[in-house]
């Protein structure tokens, strides 16, 4: 028996299963009238600025014990592609 089939542990048997539930209603779904536009314009410099303050802010909520380390990258990136996601691409000021 190699070191892999040792940590391999026994399955037990599946004694009863759970039947599936039907979805009982589900609401219609409101059309959006409006999307909202962007109030800020950025240069690519200001977005950089932006995004480096958003990593340094996320250091402090896992210092402060807000958020567990192992979460700050996914919480970090989740922001940071709300943030892109809104950013007008306007490379004319890239350096």
């Amino acid at each position: 028996m190699n070191d892999n089939e040792k940590k391999v542990k026994e399955i037990s048997r599946i004694k009863k299963a759970e039947p599936v539930k039907p979805v009982e209603r589900v609401s219609k779904i409101e059309s959006v009238s409006r999307v909202r536009q962007p109030t800020l314009a950025l240069s690519a410099k200001e977005r950089q600025k932006l995004l480096k303050l958003l990593e340094e802010e996320a250091n402090e909520l896992v210092k402060n014990g807000l958020i567990p380390e192992k979460d700050k990258d996914v919480v970090t990136k989740a922001v940071e592609y709300a943030l892109t996601s809104s950013f007008i691409d306007d490379d004319s000021d890239v350096e």
